[in-house]
């Protein structure tokens, strides 16, 4: 099939021919159709069937415009036309993959069009968004993409695609996870009594002993002893579960005291704090994530009999996350076999978000 010739006009490019509308769209769905014959096309489709050698495309004045010139004039600004080039790239993809695709303006750049369907009518397989590298995401626009999963116009699944700097594409599967174990609440008090140390605690009573490490594997077993982090003294001082004293001293610390001085050595607490909690609450057991570069690693039984099924990484609700470290993150919790969660913390609420390297 010869080239078909399309105008850009008004930033879209124009196929007046009926026929010709209707060979292009036929062949891969690119382009809406128009009333009375004739299609309209997205840049990025214009960009993809012209580098295919299926589309001529000419400016008003009807001088043919190769890619680069039609990415400067549909782009616009230097960065409009680098951001075109990205969505261009993951759209290739895409098409070579043998998805039908439709350009979007909304939450996704992309829609995917399950296997065998086609729009208009056909079904939605998935939303992509697309990315830089260099583009870093806020929390917030993390879990939206994660939230469009639910609700009565829920999406079967999102994807998000980060172009690097060589046009090499990676796509990340985001959804929100309902992480659970099996770790039952220690029993009513009365609480263990531990001795604060720099930055540990430490538990020696013997039968205290056996029940922080019998139901619910707190701290770490040392000499028939329980060290704790401060996280997990904090913890189980506020449930009751645990009475903290200064050495040698047969008075309590209190809890804002405790607080204070676990704050002092890890000024991020409250946000590992309530994250914490909710993951205890969850049943999991909760040590760690430090080996793997991140704050939490999580078991959902008992850690001398289970590998940690996720490693969790807490967002401040107004964080900004570069791609280069969350792709760290997602392939090294792969390659020791585990998923990766994002906790995002706001005042009143918790967020989930769960990201997989994934081929669509």
């Amino acid at each position: 099939m010869g080239a078909i010739v399309g105008v850009l006009r008004a930033g879209m490019v124009h196929i007046d021919d009926a026929a010709d509308g209707s060979r292009l769209y036929n062949k891969g769905c690119s382009g809406t159709n128009q009333p009375g014959g004739g299609l309209l096309l997205d840049p990025i489709e214009a960009l993809y069937l012209l580098t295919s050698d299926r589309l001529e495309v000419r400016d008003s004045a009807g001088r043919s415009l190769a890619m680069g010139e039609l990415l400067a004039v549909t782009g616009g600004a230097t960065a409009g036309a680098a951001r075109k080039e990205v969505e261009y790239l993951v759209y290739r993809e895409l098409r070579e993959r043998g998805f039908v695709v439709r350009v979007s303006r909304g939450t996704f750049h992309f829609l995917l069009y399950a296997r065998g369907e086609r729009p208009p009518r056909g079904s939605v397989s998935a939303g992509v968004l697309v990315a830089s590298e260099r583009d870093p995401i806020d929390s917030e626009r993390l879990v939206a993409l994660a939230a469009t999963l639910r609700g009565a116009a829920a999406l079967p699944a999102a994807y998000i695609a980060i172009v690097d700097e060589e046009g090499d594409v990676t796509f990340y599967n985001v959804d929100e996870p309902e992480p659970k174990g099996s770790v039952a609440p220690l029993p009513s008090p009365p609480p263990a009594v531990g001795t604060l140390l720099t930055d540990r605690v430490v538990v020696s009573e013997a039968s205290a002993v056996e029940r922080l490490q019998a139901q619910g594997w707190y701290g770490r077993a040392l000499a028939g002893e329980v060290v704790l982090s401060l996280l997990e003294a904090l913890y189980l001082q506020q449930e009751g579960w645990l009475s903290v004293h200064l050495p040698r001293s047969p008075r309590s610390l209190g809890r804002k005291a405790l607080y204070e001085r676990a704050a002092a050595r890890q000024p991020d607490l409250a946000l590992r704090l309530a994250a914490y909690r909710a993951l205890r609450e969850r049943g999991l057991v909760i040590k760690t994530g430090f080996k793997y570069g991140t704050h939490f690693r999580g078991y959902d039984d008992d850690p001398e009999h289970c590998h940690a099924q996720y490693l969790i990484h807490v967002l401040r609700h107004d964080e900004r996350l570069e791609w280069s470290a969350i792709s760290r993150a997602v392939r090294l919790a792969h390659g020791v076999r585990k998923e990766m969660l994002f906790l995002r913390v706001r005042p009143r609420s918790l967020q989930w978000v769960r990201l997989r390297r994934m081929r669509p």
